[in-house]
């Protein structure tokens, strides 16, 4: 069973702009969900109502969004909540950004390297996991394809939250995997990666799951 539980254009959406919508997340008290709006370049926060957990009476309302373009237009971009009250998105230019799912005031919290951005000719996707107690890291992808020069980027990068969000380390993966596309982690703290399917071919050994440790 299926059932239309919020939108941008008037159900649990009053007041936002329309969008396409993306980088769906769930805060960790199930009263919130975060999302990018893919022509907007801006974070939405909904407050969520959960249903009778057999697919219907859930809802959405009192959505509000950033004030300003946080992240990059018709990019893909996706979100991670901190705690309850905050919500992480990274933008394709490699900022990662917090925002008070209240106010809706947003700061920086790291700038990483990707090449990317509002400004590249590039199909460009990102993609965020924190699991606290699992792993004190925050792992951010970034994932684009370049039509014209058949290029592929692939980047992971791992901070630590403990120390201001410093950049422990950055993995590329350009030459040995396809677009990224989504990142999950599991209880052990092992990092699976989902790629686009194309025509460059993985080299012996290389796997879409990367252990990370804690």
């Amino acid at each position: 069973m299926t059932e239309l539980i919020g939108n941008t254009t008037g159900l649990g959406g009053d007041g936002v702009t329309m969008t396409r919508m993306g980088g769906l997340s769930v805060s960790p008290g199930n009263t919130k969900i975060a999302i990018t709006g893919y022509d907007t370049a801006q974070v939405l926060v909904f407050d969520y109502t959960a249903g009778d957990t057999l697919g219907s009476g859930a809802a959405l309302s009192n959505a509000r969004e950033t004030s300003y373009t946080s992240l990059s237009e018709r990019d893909t971009q996706r979100t991670s909540w901190l705690n309850d009250n905050e919500v992480m998105a990274f933008a394709t230019d490699g900022t990662l950004l917090s925002v008070d799912a209240r106010s809706m005031d947003t700061r920086v919290l790291a700038e990483v390297k990707t090449g990317g951005g509002a400004e590249v000719n590039r199909s460009e996707y990102t993609d965020l996991e924190y699991i606290p107690g699992v792993s004190p890291y925050v792992y951010a992808s970034y994932g684009a394809f370049d039509r014209d020069l058949s290029e592929t980027w692939n980047q992971i990068f791992i901070l630590d939250l403990r120390y201001s969000f410093s950049l422990v380390k950055s993995v590329d993966l350009s030459q040995s995997s396809q677009t990224f596309r989504e990142i999950a982690m599991d209880s052990q703290a092992n990092l699976f990666i989902t790629q686009f399917r194309g025509t460059i071919v993985p080299p012996a050994g290389c796997q879409s799951a990367v252990r990370t440790g804690r």
